[in-house]
This record gives C-alpha cells, structure tokens and sequence, in this order.
C-alpha cells in the first residue's frame, strides 16, 4: 500500500469533495484576477493612447505641428488639418482649387492671399481668420490686390 495515502476506511468522502471544491474555487478565483488585472491595464492602456491622440490632434488642429500649408498644392487631407477644417470644406478647396486653375491655366497660383479662399463655400471671415495663421501663400508683393484704385 502507498505509505502517502490514508488507509480507505480514514479517508472522508465529503471532506474530499470540500478540498476538490474549495481548490477549484481558489483556481477560479486566480484566474478572474487575472483577467481583471489584464482588462485594466488594457483599459488604461487605451485611455493614455486615446489622450495621447487627442493631443496630438489638437496640437494638429491648431498649427502647432503644421509648418504652414499652401492651398494651391495641398491635398485635401493636409487641409483638413487645419484648425476648424474639415474633410467637407477642405475637398471643395481643392475642388474649387482645380476648377480656377483650368481657368487659369496651370502656372498661376489660385490663392495669393487669405481672401482668395473666401468664395469656396464653407469658408467665412470667421474661418479664414482661424486658417489663416497656419496658410503658407505665395509671395504676392509684385501683385497688389488691396491696394485702391486711383492712388492717394
């Protein structure tokens, strides 16, 4: 006979069944922590990263990382991250872009200064005065457009 096993007349079938339980709610008990332990860090996770983008995205919106954006060559999306633009407004820049510089023709810039965004709908003097830090135009010093007709 096992010396590390009782003798079957000593052992007790219930206090058996109580041990197997009570091991199995203790391993049940470890792995819910466990679980918990992950789903929280998951989650803390996901909020630093989501704070993180926000931050990024506002620092983006505002001009902070944008060094200036011209409207004549941007795409629509470099546009949309202008601060109070969005994917709407930015696709009729480049749409109203594209429909002037067939009018035009390809080597004149559309947008020499600020007011030349105005007739794209979506874009008021509110907006543009928003925009109008992070824009990057061309130097229009040769032309002058606000300059009144009949000298002074």
């Amino acid at each position: 006979m096992d010396s590390n096993r009782p003798a079957p007349h000593l052992t007790n079938p219930d206090a058996e069944a109580r041990r197997a339980a009570f091991e199995t709610a203790r391993l049940q008990h470890a792995q819910r922590a466990f679980w918990i332990a992950v789903g929280l860090v998951a989650v803390v996770a996901l909020l630093a990263g989501w704070q993180a983008l926000g931050a990024w995205r506002a620092n983006t919106r505002s001009g902070h990382l944008i060094a200036g954006v011209d409207p004549n060559t941007a795409g629509w999306a470099e546009l949309a991250l202008l601060p109070g633009l969005g994917e709407s407004v930015a696709k009729r820049i480049v749409a109203y872009r594209e429909t002037r510089r067939r009018q035009l023709g390809d080597g004149v810039p559309v947008f020499l200064r600020p007011a030349d965004l105005l007739p794209v709908n979506g874009i008021g003097m509110r907006m543009l005065k928003k925009i109008q830090p992070a824009l990057r135009l061309p130097n229009t010093t040769a032309v002058e457009f606000d300059s009144p007709s009949g000298g002074g």
